[in-house]
């Protein structure tokens, strides 16, 4: 909508009121092209022509000429692909005041909760992508309905309120949606990158008709900090679709991007976006979240870390999760060292740290664990207990407000999620070599995500219990992390890889007998079958490694095999000699 007004000289009670005020039954100060109350919420403002008659006076005090927002359709220079439908599924997201294909502005919901809509109130100028009028002329008017820049797929804008729905909490390198506009207009790599994602959360879209758009609009673009976010979120998104080499490859450019542009270095947000807090948090969070997900794909894929011990890293660390959501920032964000050495503060002083902050700290205890596993030789008993120390050092120090990752109102600090997975992958990694399960022929199961357990195999196992007890207590943690009532959707693409861990911990122990029933262990294979499942029609992985975990659970638990009742005899647990003799059920999965 465009609206001008003239000869407005004498201040009285407007007549004029938003829809937001509206429906609130508030005051309206009939500002245009924003009122006072929405541009303090930050809510999306619009005008509607009065609908009981009113007319201006013969004095004029109001003159005000209305233009209908255009609808959101295709544009006329564009086929869509086959399989796009225009019209959403789950359109109760409206997370962005953008509107759907066959509405208009007038008619969408300005709820009181509608905190996180996109504002719509800036100054018309040649950035301002809501100025319809600086977007050239010649362009048919049906494309300028979006209030996004140019894309290649038009009328797909609701995908990015798909993409903060399910996928920016569990990775928030973005801005907060309210804050998005900040980047306008978004960079074509960026915004098709977001597309993508948002793409498989919808179910008549296919997610493939954006796949080359999102490597071509990468190729593309130059080199900057958004390219790392592109190709980061990228990375992350191809591994969930279990194309694993490529994912590879686009967090190898994504890790290599980020140092060359120097981006581990403080000066480095402020030289790029200026003193924008906002923006600048954002750049640290891309960073770290590099940092962060170089340890996963370390750990799931088996590639040599990007990022080793010895890179230099002065960039703060992310602000506390408030700040970060309302863009208030009273407090410069903290060092890593004054996190690290925070244990050793007096109680009075100490401060709350993000949960960013504490899922770097795991993710730095998994990178040490991963290094002892390509070290050439056996690890020194005492890098281990180290290591050992560290992650019961990383539960110990949790403040009250990070033990428990599902508040009140279920729901689930997703980065927290992350931190557990990270560091009960890690006493997996650290402890298993160290105890007798790998001597089963389950630790030789080559199922994606869990490749590594081949290269462990070379440190011959001990016979201390303690290792075995500790790989499988933090296996028991991931099995929590999954029985969790909360959408299983929302949790980063990694956690498939962490359930795999713990499914083949539990059904390690099974074959070893560690205890004297099966029950709890079966229990929790089928919980983390059943989380699997959930997850398929998302992520392909989550299909293939949920096919072949039940293979192996039907050797170990010998299921098909077992009389109908059970035998008054002790049950001496899987004949392990007939299945290391059969090896139908361990046929290596390919990579691809």
């Amino acid at each position: 909508m465009s609206f001008t007004t003239t000869n407005r000289s004498v201040e009285k009670p407007s007549s004029l009121a938003c829809l937001a005020c509206r429906r609130k039954h508030l005051k309206c100060d009939g500002v245009m092209p924003a009122c006072g109350r929405c541009r303090k919420g930050q809510l999306g403002c619009h005008y509607t022509p009065s609908r009981r008659g009113y007319k201006p006076d013969s004095r004029g005090q109001y003159a005000v000429t209305y233009a209908p927002t255009p609808i959101l359709t295709p544009s006329p220079e564009f086929t869509l692909p086959t399989g796009i439908q225009l019209t959403p599924q789950l359109s109760t997201f409206s997370f962005i005041s953008t509107p759907l294909p066959g509405t208009t502005a007038a008619t969408e919901d300005f709820s009181s909760d509608q905190s996180s809509s996109v504002p719509i109130w800036k100054a018309a100028d040649h950035h301002n992508p809501y100025d319809q009028t600086s977007l050239g002329a010649g362009r048919p008017a049906a494309a300028l309905g979006s209030q996004y820049p140019t894309t290649d797929l038009r009328g797909d804008s609701y995908l990015i309120d798909f993409y903060y729905a399910y996928f920016h909490d569990s990775h928030p390198i973005l801005p907060p949606v309210h804050f998005l506009p900040r980047m306008y207009p978004l960079p074509a790599c960026l915004e098709a990158t977001i597309k993508f994602i948002g793409a498989h959360f919808v179910t008549d879209i296919t997610p493939n008709a954006y796949r080359s758009a999102v490597t071509a609009a990468i190729a593309e673009s130059e080199e900057s900090c958004y390219k790392v976010q592109a190709l980061l979120l990228l990375s992350i998104t191809l591994h969930g679709r279990n194309e694993r080499g490529e994912g590879v490859k686009a967090f190898t450019e994504a890790a290599r991007l980020a140092m060359k542009l120097g981006m581990n270095m403080r000066s480095y947000a402020p030289s790029v976006v200026g003193e924008d807090p906002v923006m600048c948090e954002n750049i640290r969070r891309t960073w770290w979240e590099v940092y962060m997900i170089d340890a996963m794909f370390s750990g799931f894929d088996q590639t040599p870390c990007q990022i080793s011990s010895s890179v230099i890293m002065d960039v703060p660390l992310p602000c506390d999760d408030i700040s970060h959501s309302t863009g208030i920032y009273l407090t410069e964000p903290p060092t890593a060292a004054q996190f690290y050495d925070r244990i050793f503060e007096d109680e009075e002083d100490s401060k709350e740290y993000s949960s960013y902050c504490h899922a770097i700290e795991a993710s730095r205890i998994l990178k040490r664990t991963l290094d002892l596993t390509y070290a050439p030789e056996d690890p020194e008993y005492d890098q281990i207990e180290s290591i050992d120390a560290n992650i019961g050092s990383w539960f110990h120090h949790l403040p009250p407000s990070k033990r428990d990752i599902l508040a009140v109102d279920d729901e689930v600090d997703q980065i927290m999620f992350r931190a557990f997975m990270i560091i009960h992958c890690a006493s997996i990694y650290l402890h298993t070599p160290q105890s007798n399960l790998l001597s089963t022929p389950v630790a030789i199961s080559s199922i994606p995500c869990a490749r590594r357990w081949i290269r462990l195999l070379r440190t011959s196992p001990s016979t201390n219990l303690t290792h075995a007890i500790k790989s499988i207590k933090a296996a028991n943690g991931l099995a929590n992390l999954a029985a969790l009532r909360s959408p299983g959707i929302k949790h980063s693409p990694f956690f498939i890889c962490g359930m795999v861990l713990s499914a083949l911990v539990q059904l390690c122990a099974c074959s070893v007998r560690a205890s004297g029933k099966l029950e709890p262990r079966r229990d929790r294979i089928a919980l983390l079958i059943g989380e699997l499942k959930s997850l398929g029609p998302t992520w392909s992985i989550s299909r293939l490694v949920m096919r072949h975990i039940k293979m192996v659970a039907r050797e170990v638990l010998e299921i098909g095999v077992r009389p109908p009742a059970y035998s008054a005899i002790e049950d001496n647990g899987p004949d392990i000699v007939t299945i290391v003799n059969s090896d139908l059920w361990l046929g290596d999965i390919p990579l691809e």
